[in-house]
């Protein structure tokens, strides 16, 4: 009998195909586990099909510590990094814009440099970052004195660095941030790289830091000519015209992702038009790096009317060759493929033995995005080198390192996927040291762990979990960047990257590009995850055993309207959104039949809990005529709020209630009240032409408990299995709350009869 039991809860449970009379007639019940893809949160993977995340705020204002702090986060490389390097740009004063010269993110402090960085290079610079590749601040200055002949790399390079380090005291915020920001980027790489103190051939730069710089030697270019030098060096009538000097060649390639191109890609660009990378001169000449960087660098050179012409070229020709960098970064994107051999689930044994083997593939393939923009790109280029690029195409990732993980770098709760099941590779090697084949394949094998002890001669309860599986892919160890320079994008772009022909790639590009041989275990480009199906098993008793997950997502967003406060100024119009994302798995703990006779307490639930909540104001104060004490016209900007996250294990009495007759029966799961640890970051970002109201920023994150309170009325939910030894339900129902909020319940529950 007790045998018959277990089958019979395992076929209903897990076979593929279930059939089971119900207690009141109807069709026959279905029950099929299923592999689920995990999504990722990876912006930068998907910038070619999605555009940028939605940037961070940072409330509080630029400082030294800010600078610090904001250096570190983003070196994490996680999914927060993006948005965070988004609101860190606009911190240090710079735009960003879209392909159709459309301000997306404006400065958020003050004035702001008047430099513009193009979405597609923000994507790019932290891509490749994130994949390890960097300069040097010498070969970024060779690049820049490429046509002046005996040009020293070396003290030029030295030039910009005392420039960088003069910043780091300037009495502007804006620039001191700047300058920090460089400096402390250096700090977090694997081996610290001190730009405060290191020697110019040793100052390594990652591409976020290389991107910074060089925009701003464009802005200290431009600034130069507009200081009076039209005597000195008659070229420079006016700053059009020390535009013109940097984007008559090269530099146009900074604006080939927004001209419209045909959509055959043999056809020309349209190069008319060109817009300038400087969106407010005055605030670009008022935040020069030091205001003499160009200055002593000029000095550096034999002095000659064409030298500063040279200049501009060369700082077009880096343009060019980051810019192509960063396109290509930008616009590519990783996919992946799985397979996971049936059947489904996974079998935990039920002895101390290892049980089933599955062996699960990854396929991994590059996709070019925005063809017509690399295409743009690809002419631009071409023209300012005088060579001939190829337009990338996709293929497989072949010969890629790999590492395989249980969990996904803690953005989803591992529901104890470490205690019944193991990685192992095909080949007994670390599964954290895997690499694709030629078709960019690479397998693991999960193995079903075996049991705390032998419970093979005991009545058990099929019980349904999962595993969450991840891959990650990653790009070569870049020590020899210079045999390797059909990887420059750090995504496998080959054709890319090759001039026609498969000849060498261009001294300028491997002037520019190198690699951090000791980053090679952090070079990860994207990562992808499934939830792998598992079978375990429960003693089973007259207790309820199983699972159940429910999820909660809520959003609203609200306008408000402003009010004059006593002193005339506005509270503000704007929006207040609510985002609201709930989910929880909770496995019943039933107790044996062996603790029930003992009368021992009921065993609380393990609930594996996740979730976001984030209420932010923004809003805008329009012509408010007192700052303090001050009268006049203000414009105040304004965004405030909290977001609270949690990601933890609790244990909690699951309450619910099942209530049947011999025809019928009803569910209910009541009023449950998790609190899982969390925490809690409130902030107010002010910018604002009215220091007062600046001063009102904060930026702060502290420990929190986070509720949160799922409940299903009573009702006739899905299926209901009962025989004389036991009865199983399992079901899924999706309901709108009171407040509004979407709820989706799943349940997988089984018990034995005394």
């Amino acid at each position: 009998m007790k045998n018959l039991l277990t089958i019979l809860l395992l076929v209903a449970f897990f076979a593929n195909v279930l059939l089971a009379q119900r207690t009141r007639p109807g069709v026959p019940g279905v029950y099929k586990p299923t592999v689920e893809k995990i999504e990722i949160n990876d912006a930068a993977n998907d910038f070619g099909e999605k555009g940028l995340p939605q940037a961070d705020i940072i409330g509080s204002n630029p400082s030294d510590e800010l600078a610090k702090h904001l250096a570190k986060e983003i070196s994490k490389y996680d999914e927060n990094s993006l948005p965070l390097l988004m609101a860190t740009l606009q911190k240090a004063g710079f735009y960003i814009i879209n392909d159709q010269q459309k301000i997306l993110y404006k400065p958020s402090y003050g004035k702001g440099m008047g430099l513009a960085f193009y979405d597609f290079e923000v994507a790019g610079m932290y891509k490749l970052s994130r994949g390890g590749l960097v300069t040097s601040m010498t070969k970024v200055m060779a690049v820049v004195g490429s046509k002046i002949p005996k040009y020293p790399s070396v003290d030029a390079a030295s030039v910009v660095l005392d420039g960088i380090r003069e910043a780091t005291k300037s009495k502007d915020q804006t620039v001191r941030f700047f300058a920090r920001l460089v400096i402390e980027l250096g700090k977090n790489f694997p081996t610290p790289v001190d730009l405060m103190t290191v020697s110019p051939e040793n100052a390594q730069l990652s591409f976020i830091q290389a991107s910074l710089i060089e925009r701003r030697l464009i802005g200290d270019f431009i600034a130069y000519a507009t200081k009076g030098n039209a005597s000195r060096f008659p070229a420079f009538k006016d700053d059009r015209n020390a535009q013109q000097l940097i984007f008559s060649n090269s530099a146009k390639f900074t604006k080939a992702s927004f001209f419209h191109s045909p959509v055959n890609q043999d056809e020309p660009c349209d190069f008319d038009n060109v817009e300038n990378l400087t969106t407010d001169i005055e605030s670009t000449v008022a935040s020069t790096i030091g205001g003499k960087i160009v200055e002593k660098l000029i000095d550096k050179l034999p002095f000659a009317e064409k030298t500063i012409e040279k200049i501009g070229i060369g700082l077009g020709g880096l343009n060019a060759v980051l810019s192509w960098a960063k396109i290509l970064a930008a616009n590519s994107q990783v996919v992946a493929k799985f397979d996971i051999a049936e059947p489904i689930p996974l079998i935990r044994t039920k002895t101390t033995t290892d049980g089933a083997e599955k062996k699960v593939t990854a396929t991994f393939e590059i996709k070019p995005n925005n063809l017509r923009q690399i295409n743009c790109g690809r002419l631009a280029i071409n023209a300012a080198t005088g060579f001939e690029f190829s337009m990338p195409s996709s293929g497989p990732m072949a010969n890629k390192p790999t590492t395989w993980e249980l969990g996904n770098r803690g953005q989803m709760t591992n529901l104890e996927g470490g205690d019944i099941v193991y990685l192992d590779s095909l080949d007994r090697s670390s599964a954290d040291k895997q690499q694709t084949n030629g078709n960019g394949v690479t397998t693991i094998k999960l193995t079903g762990k075996g049991q705390r002890r032998d419970m093979s001669n005991e009545k058990l309860v099929p019980v349904p979990k999962k595993v969450k599986l991840t891959v990650s892919i990653a790009q070569k160890n870049m020590s020899d960047i210079k045999q390797e320079g059909a990887d420059l994008a750090a995504h496998g772009l080959s054709t890319g990257m090759l001039i026609a022909g498969g000849a060498t790639p261009p001294g300028w590009i491997l002037l520019v590009v190198g690699g951090i041989p000791e980053m090679t275990n952090r070079m990860k480009l994207s990562a992808f995850g499934v939830i792998v199906p598992v079978r375990d098993w429960q003693p089973c008793s007259e207790d309820w055993g199983g699972i159940i997950n429910v999820k909660r997502d809520y959003s609203k967003t609200i306008v408000i309207k402003a009010s004059r406060r006593s002193n005339g100024n506005s509270s503000g119009d704007g929006v207040r959104t609510i985002i609201e994302h709930d989910e929880a798995d909770i496995t019943l703990n039933p107790r044996t039949p062996e603790e029930i006779l003992q009368k021992v307490d009921r065993k609380p639930a393990t609930v594996v809990g996740n979730g976001k909540h984030s209420d932010i104001f923004r809003l805008i104060r329009e012509a408010d005529p007192c700052c303090d004490k001050t009268e006049g016209s203000w414009k105040t900007k304004i965004q405030e709020g909290k977001i609270e996250t949690y990601d933890s294990i609790i244990k909690d009495p699951f309450r619910f209630s099942v209530r049947a007759t011999e025809r019928d029966y009803s569910l209910s799961f009541e009023y449950n009240s998790f609190n899982f640890p969390g925490h809690r970051r409130e902030f107010k970002e002010v910018d604002s032409d009215c220091d007062f109201e600046r001063d009102e920023s904060f930026d702060k994150t502290e420990d929190a408990t986070i509720n949160f309170s799922p409940s299903l009325a009573s009702g006739r939910y899905g299926e209901r299995v009962v025989n004389p030894e036991g009865e199983l339900m399992f079901g899924t129902k999706e309901i709108t709350a009171g407040d509004g909020a979407k709820m989706t319940w799943k349940w997988a529950l089984a018990r034995c009869q005394k």
